[in-house]
């Protein structure tokens, strides 16, 4: 059920927005163009990524 599965993406969504947050003070201390910011700049992309796709992920294996 919905309800067992609510305190996992609870803990889920604030770790990643702990994430992002660092993540986003990387990418304002580092260099243009540098193998970091783009590596860091990546992470960020796949974290936004992974949060939009969660919702609908959930949805499929709820309706399993």
């Amino acid at each position: 059920p919905r309800s067992t599965l609510f305190p996992y993406t609870t803990l889920f969504r604030s770790v990643t927005a702990a994430v992002l947050k660092a993540v986003e003070h990387g990418i304002a201390t580092t260099a243009d163009g540098s193998l970091a910011r783009q590596r860091l700049i990546q992470m960020r992309d796949f974290y936004d990524f992974l949060m939009a796709e969660i919702p609908s992920l959930l949805e499929r294996w709820y309706q399993r």
